[in-house]
């Protein structure tokens, strides 16, 4: 793991639980780089240090598995589409690849995205690393899917959304929010009938691949791809866990503010097996060829993989969903302040050449 010192801007994380409204306060930014100012403890500990238990327990029990699936996940986008379907005894090659599919699947394009994070884009990343990384957020076009169609009688819409800021100018795209189908289902006990399916494009990876393919002249010049605002409970314990780990012997740990993890170390691969980090494996595992791999090539040229994933947080705490708990009634409680409150993280993946 590499950890750096680094002069952020903070931001309030926009509060999500179905639809999404925004807190208009903004946090005071971060120590300047260089600077030896450790974080405060109000609202934040270092990561390995945080106070949720039930996410540390969930961690410990969790941690293998997303380490050895991580582990395949990193191998497969630097196999061949033969070797792949080998392992896998199925073809990994994509089989959804346009608009129109996801048309006829009951998707639409939401005409009124919510843009927050066009607004606050520098607030939540810092210019520091738009820099650093050549990200002009100008650039960014918002796209919001939403399944809000039904395709049959058996496949009702699930009002799932999926919306990302594509960026083919500087080959990054930012997943701002995604709730996936198989989590909207969860939501319409009363509503999804046994014989009810989910629609058959149902994971971020294939609609994220489907608007990125449209836009960009060459697919293949990804180089970074954004998980925003995550708020999946077991993605968090992995990441707390896997920066416990790796900054054990660190004596700054505590004065630094983001974290990369090599994708070839044991903690890169746990977070890649996470549930917001398998999604930009699978966006380079199905699409090999498009990406640009010559696969009749001995040896194969143009694959791509993930070199490292970085993490940061956010001095304010955010509001995570599954944290909140129900009152007497059976209602969402919504005291946000002392309520399903816990530290924002960010993460991103590096997209490179095998």
């Amino acid at each position: 793991m590499t950890v750096f010192n680094h002069g952020l801007t903070l931001a309030t994380l926009f509060l999500l639980l179905n639809t999404l409204f925004l807190s208009g306060t903004w946090a005071k930014a971060f120590p300047a780089a260089g600077s030896t100012t450790k974080l405060s403890n109000s609202g934040l500990s270092w990561p390995g240090k945080l106070q949720s238990n039930r996410l540390a327990k969930r961690a410990s029990a969790y941690y293998n598995t997303c380490y050895t699936k991580g582990n395949t996940l990193k191998c497969a986008t630097e196999w061949t589409d033969a070797t792949a379907e080998e392992r896998f005894e199925r073809s990994v090659v994509a089989t959804y690849t346009t608009r129109a599919q996801l048309e006829e699947d009951g998707w639409t394009i939401d005409a009124d995205p919510y843009t927050e994070l066009e607004k606050n884009m520098v607030k939540y990343v810092g210019q520091d690393m738009l820099d650093e990384l050549g990200i002009t957020t100008s650039n960014n076009v918002v796209v919001n899917w939403v399944h809000t169609e039904a395709v049959d009688d058996t496949h009702p819409a699930t009002n799932a959304n999926f919306q990302c800021w594509y960026n083919t100018a500087d080959g990054a795209i930012f997943v701002d929010l995604a709730w996936s189908p198989s989590y909207k289902k969860s939501e319409m006990e009363n509503e999804w009938d046994d014989d009810d399916e989910l629609p058959d494009i149902k994971q971020l990876s294939d609609v994220m691949w489907i608007e990125w393919a449209a836009r960009a002249s060459d697919p293949g010049s990804i180089k970074y791809i954004f998980q925003m605002n995550v708020v999946n409970l077991n993605t968090r314990a992995i990441i707390e866990e896997a920066i416990a780990i790796d900054a054990a012997e660190d004596a700054e740990a505590d004065t630094v503010y983001y974290w990369e993890f090599d994708m070839t170390s044991e903690t890169g691969q746990a977070l890649l097996g996470t549930p917001n980090g398998n999604p930009q494996a699978w966006f380079l595992i199905n699409h090999k060829t498009a990406l640009g791999a010559d696969q009749t090539a001995d040896p194969v040229t143009g694959l791509k993989t993930l070199s490292k994933v970085r993490i940061w947080t956010n001095q304010e705490q955010c509001y995570i969903p599954e944290l909140d708990v129900e009152d007497s009634d059976g209602d969402v409680e919504m005291d946000v302040d002392e309520a399903g409150m816990a530290p924002c993280y960010h993460m991103f993946f590096y997209v490179t050449d095998v």
